[in-house]
């Protein structure tokens, strides 16, 4: 849907460069997308869940709270342990949001200046 914003449909051979840095800042935000995606899976994976703990008050498992049907019966989603992989992958995943965060924003101010230049040529 952004394509039609960023990419005029009518463009004479001066307009090329124009198009050309246009088409970059789509694979761009294509790929910023794309990371969002992946950071939101995860993060609702452990953001839709409730956790067990043991007798010492430690974290041991997570129940995904989405309700599945199997066989024709509603059942609870998949149980899953937290292990040292499953907090190193939430904590990657922080991180990536952090980042991702900051490319957002880095990127709005070309996003911005390219809608106003394609207002202007039409």
């Amino acid at each position: 849907m952004y394509r039609r914003i960023l990419v005029p449909l009518e463009h004479s051979p001066a307009d090329e460069t124009i198009v050309a840095y246009v088409r970059i800042l789509a694979k761009r935000l294509d790929a910023l997308i794309d990371r969002f995606n992946e950071c939101t899976r995860i993060r609702n994976e452990f953001n839709h869940c409730s956790y067990t703990v043991n007798e010492r008050g430690d974290i041991t498992h997570m129940q995904v709270l989405r309700l599945q049907e199997r066989r024709g019966r509603l059942e609870p989603g998949q149980i899953r342990k937290l292990d040292d992989a499953r907090l190193k992958k939430m904590v990657d995943t922080i991180n990536e949001l952090r980042l991702l965060n900051r490319d957002l924003w880095a990127i709005l101010p070309e996003l911005e200046q390219n809608v106003a230049g394609s207002r202007k040529r039409t």
